[in-house]
């Protein structure tokens, strides 16, 4: 963070919003990837997972500024599948 501060001039509020983007992106994503993956099969999900993810990951790489920096977080991290409700599901896919 240190360094988007320097390069950027990242203000408290934006330092703050590129912090928390990754708790409101992984809340989102468990709630609405954990029932798809659970329609369609954890194991049909996870080739998707990776192409959003090396997307994701690429794009906040290569942005050129702190909101989009923020709207690639919340695209990497929303793949992310939550545990469900079954006991043999109970595992996250990092």
């Amino acid at each position: 963070m240190a360094l988007l501060k320097a390069q950027w001039h990242i203000s408290p509020t934006g330092e703050g919003l590129v912090a928390s983007t990754a708790l409101l992106a992984s809340a989102f994503g468990a709630l609405l990837f954990g029932r798809v993956a659970d329609m369609v099969g954890r194991k049909r999900i996870y080739g998707y997972e990776v192409l959003v993810l090396a997307l994701g990951a690429t794009a906040s790489a290569f942005s050129p500024g702190i909101w989009w920096l923020i709207l690639f977080r919340v695209i990497r991290i929303k793949r992310l599948n939550p545990p469900s409700g079954s006991p043999r599901r109970r595992w996250r896919a990092w």
